[in-house]
């Protein structure tokens, strides 16, 4: 799926500007395939999404003030296709079978999103900025991607909705004799989907602290740390006060996998490191995260995945005449758990603390492979300054985690995608414009394989073919 700039609406000399519409259109043939899509999720069927407006900005203010109103307009066909209903009795029917309050893995993580058409405005990329020379704050519901993944980011990116946040960020690099420091700070809310349950309270809090640092040494490395904090809310609490009073809980709030009965909150911490040697045009990066608190050094060093999730990836750009590059790109991700002495080995971005997990409005913030998953994509562009083409091939491994809480579990069920796709983007005067077509194979969709299994169950394998297109005007 395409990742299109996070970029926002650039400055004029006139304070209010156009925010150039963005507009993306999708269309699946037989299952959802919604990838870093933002607000919208790309159903089966046809799905496209419009986001633009207007921006003010006032330099000559002290703080300066920068306005933008870009709501998302998003709308998605929503075909029908087969899924496994909710197993709860207080959720939604089209809530996750995988993620029940009995699974110890809990999450808003619904196989569809009901059985009608979806038309939806979105706040997008709205935001209301005050900045200083050094620092700037604010509120915002725009989309972040923190993190050096491309395509997985592992704590914050643009796979669902933005959060509605307020935030405190660096401006310019805190210069010392480490390196420059950048960082940012957010307090925000998360919102359930309409497909989860009427009995779990809608609203919950989020933290989030990000740091990175350019090392005096070499400024060609970056490293950084993340973390976020989210935790539920009571029903008589005031979501404004609440949101004000845990935005420090990145900082200042420590719980451990302690099961649902006990714990309070929900946590996911990362380190990530990115490294770059413009002169050969190369790239590697990687990240680390984990749920849980080590609880000790030794636990730490022995057991390193439990809880935990990385990405690891490179790209390399290769001149092959004056105007004329060629590049390769690489990205391996691994959300896949394990247990440890007899600890809870829960699924990544679920809730112990709440039942929605690390989700908003029903789509997974981090990474867009979802919980359980992997996978591995490599793909090849030939560039020039005003167009590129290219392919990728993949594969992903839907929902391990659950596969293993069935009742009867082997190896022939797992749900895994196979696909070879497509790409091309044009840069001209008037805007730009991107396309993506993939055709895949989905093995045993939801775990339904009939080899070995008893009483029969038939095997479900499918294929899909999306299209997405990207275009921005100028």
């Amino acid at each position: 799926m395409l990742v299109a700039s996070r970029g926002s609406a650039q400055s004029h000399a006139a304070p209010v500007s156009v925010v150039p519409p963005e507009i993306r259109v999708t269309w699946n043939s037989s299952l959802p395939y919604s990838l870093n899509d933002g607000p919208m999720w790309a159903g089966r069927g046809l799905s496209f999404s419009i986001t633009g407006g207007a921006a003010y900005q006032d330099a000559r203010s002290w703080p300066h003030i920068r306005v933008v109103l870009a709501p998302t307009l998003w709308y998605s066909q929503n075909r029908p296709f087969e899924i496994l209903s909710g197993v709860d009795v207080d959720r939604s029917t089209y809530a996750s079978p995988f993620h029940g309050g009995s699974s110890g893995s809990s999450m808003d993580l619904p196989l569809r999103f009901g059985d009608r058409h979806l038309l939806s405005l979105d706040p997008g990329r709205s935001s209301l900025t005050l900045g200083w020379s050094r620092v700037a704050t604010g509120v915002s519901t725009e989309n972040e991607w923190w993190g050096p993944g491309m395509r997985n980011a592992l704590v914050v990116s643009n796979n669902a909705a933005g959060i509605p946040r307020f935030f405190v960020r660096t401006v310019q690099p805190v210069r010392t004799r480490l390196g420059d420091f950048r960082g940012e700070l957010i307090a925000g809310a998360l919102t359930q989907s309409m497909f989860f349950s009427a009995l779990a309270n809608e609203n919950r809090t989020i933290s989030g602290l990000r740091v990175e640092l350019r090392p005096a040494r070499d400024t060609n490395v970056t490293l950084g740390f993340a973390r976020v904090v989210y935790a539920p809310l009571s029903r008589e609490a005031s979501l404004l006060g609440a949101t004000l009073a845990r935005s420090l809980d990145a900082i200042g709030r420590w719980e451990n996998l302690a099961g649902a009965s006990q714990q309070r909150s929900d946590q996911i911490g990362a380190v990530y490191v990115r490294w770059s040697i413009p002169r050969a045009g190369f790239e590697l990066y990687g990240e680390w995260a984990r749920m849980a608190l080590p609880e000790n050094a030794t636990e730490l060093l022995t057991a390193a995945n439990y809880s935990g999730a990385w990405t690891a990836g490179f790209q390399l750009l290769q001149p092959r005449s004056r105007l004329r590059w060629l590049r390769l790109q690489s990205e391996f991700t691994y959300l896949e758990q394990s247990r440890l002495d007899g600890r809870p080995g829960v699924d990544f971005y679920s809730g112990q603390g709440s039942p929605q997990g690390f989700t908003q409005r029903g789509q997974v913030i981090g990474a867009a492979i979802g919980p359980g998953g992997s996978s591995q994509w490599i793909a090849s562009d030939w560039m020039t300054p005003r167009w590129r083409i290219g392919g990728y091939v993949g594969r992903i491994r839907w929902e391990n985690d659950a596969m293993y809480r069935l009742q009867f579990p082997t190896y022939w069920k797992h749900d895994v995608s196979v696909l070879v796709g497509t790409r091309a983007g044009w840069s001209g005067r008037r805007g730009d414009i991107a396309i993506d077509v993939s055709a895949a194979k989905r093995y045993n969709f939801l775990f339904q394989n009939g080899f070995m299994n008893p009483g029969g169950y038939r095997t479900v394998d499918l294929h899909n073919v999306s299209i997405a297109l990207i275009t921005t005007p100028r």
